[in-house]
């Protein structure tokens, strides 16, 4: 399960100009992502969820990179989570 909230930094209501060929963050983007894995012996049918440590980040961004730092943003949570996950699995 992915997440994120928005928080507007103090200044997004003025018109922002470009800044050496930029332009100024404007809001800070949270994200946190939660998995749960299900280990399950198919000999035996037991099985164990697993739910590895949550992990999240927050980024400022601008207007004119928003998509494009979200989803740099989504792909480093994905990695950390996937790989306290496979972490989970190797331990038990």
């Amino acid at each position: 399960m992915l997440e994120s909230a928005q928080e507007d930094k103090e200044g997004k209501v003025v018109s922002w100009i470009p800044f050496a060929g930029k332009f100024v963050p404007d809001q800070k983007e949270q994200m946190r992502i939660r998995l749960k894995g299900i280990l399950v012996d198919v000999a035996t049918g037991n099985w164990k969820m697993l739910t590895p440590e949550v992990h999240s980040d927050a980024r400022f961004n601008s207007s004119s990179s928003r998509g494009e730092e979200d989803q740099k943003l989504v792909m480093a949570l994905k990695a950390k989570g996937y790989k306290s996950l496979i972490a989970d699995l190797l331990n038990e």
